[in-house]
């Protein structure tokens, strides 16, 4: 269950939409997804450190100001109400000095970039503004990262399409800067924010694929099913299979991916699942080849493979 953490600090000098921000953030995760949100909004500075003792999220995200002059850092709310300043020099020690850090923090303000080199040595990437940012360009720019991670994408792939957004509502994409610690990085970190069907094909023991009288024999299994899910029915949408042999109930006590092992194909169909929890259920559905390309996709490519997924893509 990926943890996100908004941390809102606004000013009375220079007020932001910040609300705005965070309802956006809210609506495009939905309620639906495995992301548990907390808003921290007008806290004292010292109260979020024990957050992040206390409560470490994956993602940290903060809306407000940044700093131009003097000291690098972002303006938070003193105990008396004033401002704060949390500098670079004292973010990195917060960092280094909790147990578990965030993977991602993303510094929604201005300027914020520039604390990139004091703590990227301590997380995976830092999103932030190199330069002055408009407000609803701010708000735009999130609100599209955040849909995107939601809907399974890689952070590369989130900040990419967030980018986008800002070049075709008329703003200037390259104000934010992504650093990670690696390259890796971008393709690597996803927050898998809904379950996913993923199939894969079964090998024999000489390495080819296993089939049996023109049928592919394929494992099916679910990607990204909270702690809370128990368990996990399959259904299969062609009425080419037979009634009984069209549904799976599968336990997590049985398999802790909710795999499925006696299924065959030659051909496309369509694949629905319900991840089922104590109070509810989620809904997936997805082609038998988009759940392959899935499981295959950060592996090396195969010629079997592909030509495998081709055929049942035309079928």
């Amino acid at each position: 269950m990926p943890r996100l953490l908004i941390v809102t600090s606004n000013s009375k000098d220079e007020p932001l939409r910040l609300q705005e921000e965070v309802r956006n953030i809210q609506e495009v995760v939905g309620s639906g997804s495995n992301f548990l949100i907390r808003h921290s909004p007008e806290t004292r500075a010292k109260d979020r450190i024990d957050i992040l003792v206390t409560d470490p999220p994956d993602i940290l995200h903060f809306a407000g100001h940044g700093l131009k002059f003097g000291d690098v850092g972002i303006s938070l709310t003193g105990d008396d109400q004033a401002t704060a300043v949390l500098t670079a020099k004292d973010f990195a020690k917060i960092l280094s000095n909790i147990a578990r850090r965030p993977q991602v923090v993303f510094l929604n303000a201005c300027y914020s970039a520039n604390l990139s080199d004091a703590i990227l040595p301590f997380i995976d990437a830092v999103i932030g503004a190199d330069s002055e940012i408009q407000d609803q360009a701010a708000i735009r720019f999130s609100t599209r990262f955040y849909s995107a991670l939601a809907n399974s994408c890689t952070l590369g792939a989130a900040f990419s399409l967030a980018q986008i957004e800002l070049k075709v509502s008329g703003y200037d994409e390259s104000q934010i800067k992504l650093h990670m610690n690696s390259p890796a990085t971008a393709t690597r970190l996803i927050f898998y924010a809904r379950p996913e069907l993923m199939a894969k094909f079964c090998d024999k023991e000489d390495g080819g694929l296993d089939v049996t009288n023109g049928h592919y024999n394929i494992v099916l299994y679910v990607r990204g099913a909270d702690q809370n899910v128990g368990s996990v029915s399959y259904e299969i949408c062609d009425k080419s299979y037979r009634r009984k042999d069209r549904y799976w109930e599968v336990a997590r006590s049985e398999s802790p991916i909710f795999m499925v092992d006696d299924f065959s194909s030659t051909g496309e169909i369509t694949i629905r699942i319900v991840a089922w929890a104590r109070t509810n259920g989620t809904g997936v559905e997805s082609t038998l080849s988009e759940a392959l390309h899935r499981h295959y996709s950060n592996e090396p490519p195969r010629d079997d493979i592909s030509e495998a997924i081709n055929i049942i893509r035309s079928k």
